[in-house]
């Protein structure tokens, strides 16, 4: 499933290349779609602010809706929640029910336009999205669309957030790369890359590295240190990995 600045949604074959099929939408269509397994739909927001959902079998519509606003970011899709969140460059985000297009909630707490995908994450069993804002805002925000916390980074932004394991990683055009506690967008570490950075991170948690420390070692503490890759690609036409260590009394 590809989308067209044509306006145009184009099914191919993944195996062949071949065009299977293809629907003409509203506006040009600078976002990737989503897809939605659990209801076998294909989402597709456009420059006019129109989302669809295309049947993946058919790809006859089978609900639209009207943000009223141009969307530029990717959706994202919660199948636990059943629930489709869209970023728009009024600096609002929105939550919609994947089977029918119905809206949830709206948060404007955004601290500028939104031109990178929203992310979930889950906290103490309840969902939380998280959303970057072009102007280098970090906004958390909880399942009902309260603002739950809001950090403003150094730099502006176009890359979306990566989260796991309550942390999340984020990148701005100045090249820095921060990681923060998820719970309350505490800053834990910073490093710069310097060149500009517009793409996304990808944070990840390592399963084999969850050794105690020597502290842990001599206290004779059960908790131990957690360990991260941050891998993110920068202007300079290099992909920088990193090696994160937080320690046992940073954890949520």
């Amino acid at each position: 499933w590809i989308g067209s600045f044509d306006r145009n949604v184009y099914v191919l074959n993944a195996s062949t290349g071949a065009l299977v099929a293809s629907a003409e939408t509203s506006s040009p269509i600078y976002a990737s779609p989503v897809h939605s397994a659990s209801t076998g739909l294909v989402i597709v927001a456009n420059l006019r602010g129109d989302v669809i959902a295309l049947d993946e079998e058919t790809c006859a519509a089978r609900w639209t809706l009207t943000s009223g606003h141009a969307i530029f970011a990717s959706p994202r899709v919660d199948e636990h929640a059943q629930a489709l969140l869209l970023g728009t460059v009024d600096g609002v985000v929105r939550a919609h029910a994947i089977s029918d297009g119905c809206e949830l909630w709206t948060c404007s707490a955004a601290l500028g336009p939104i031109f990178a995908t929203p992310c979930w994450f889950v906290q103490a069993s309840t969902p939380y999205a998280c959303v970057a804002s072009q102007d280098g805002g970090l906004t958390c925000i909880g399942w009902g669309g309260e603002l739950v916390w809001q950090v403003l980074g150094p730099g502006k932004g176009h890359s979306a957030p990566s989260v796991e394991d309550s942390m999340v990683a984020i990148a701005d055009a100045e090249g820095t790369v921060r990681l923060l506690r998820a719970v309350d967008g505490a800053e834990l570490a910073r490093t710069c890359i310097p060149c500009p950075v517009h793409s996304s991170v990808v944070l990840l948690a390592r399963q084999d590295r969850t050794f105690a420390s020597l502290h842990d070692l001599r206290s004779n503490s059960q908790c131990c240190a957690r360990y991260f890759d941050l891998i993110v690609g920068c202007r300079d036409n290099n992909v920088y990995s990193y090696e994160l260590r937080v320690e046992p009394d940073l954890m949520p």
